[in-house]
């Protein structure tokens, strides 16, 4: 992109009710919106105590949705309309949820980067069986589908190229918080 050229950034959250994802959206939000960028911020749920630390110039769009896969046409819905430069996910169900949405968009230019906070591995084992099943099969899926995959550190990004085919690897980028 040209230096002087303001970006639409979107960045997709489940809800404020806490947590290292949330806050660092937050927070990245907050400081692209306040050098100039067009900034949405979209929640599944509206409801957290982080309310109070979006900053006035980042737009909010709740699709006031009590379950992550409820909100996929209405995330469809928002790509095909507003069309941000980059849309930025955190958590891994999250993730899954926009590069979904995004699959079923028409013609939608939008960049997906996938921020993954924890190592995938010791996620899926707070997890049944079948839904450990369920997601890792959708992770491997759908992530190859992303333009870009920060981790948090080397030992998150090395954790999920375990659960993904070598040519997604070189998508996969560590930037520390």
């Amino acid at each position: 992109r040209k230096k002087n050229k303001n970006m639409y950034v979107a960045f997709l959250l489940p809800d404020l009710k806490g947590g290292g994802a949330q806050k660092m959206l937050i927070n990245l939000a907050n400081w692209f919106a306040r050098r100039g960028h067009r900034c949405d911020l979209i929640l599944f749920s509206g409801e957290g105590i982080y309310a109070d630390l979006i900053a006035d110039e980042v737009k909010v769009c709740q699709f006031n949705k009590c379950r992550a896969f409820q909100a996929v046409p209405e995330l469809v819905n928002y790509l095909n309309k507003n069309k941000p430069d980059v849309l930025l996910s955190a958590l891994y169900y999250v993730n899954v949820l926009a590069l979904i949405s995004k699959g079923l968009c028409q013609h939608c230019p939008t960049k997906l980067v996938l921020s993954e906070r924890n190592h995938f591995s010791q996620s899926l084992k707070r997890l049944s069986l079948l839904k450990r099943m369920f997601w890792r099969g959708l992770v491997s899926r759908f992530y190859p589908n992303s333009d870009y995959i920060i981790g948090i550190s080397d030992g998150v990004c090395d954790d999920l190229k375990t659960y993904l085919s070598r040519s997604v690897h070189k998508k996969i980028k560590t930037i520390y918080n």
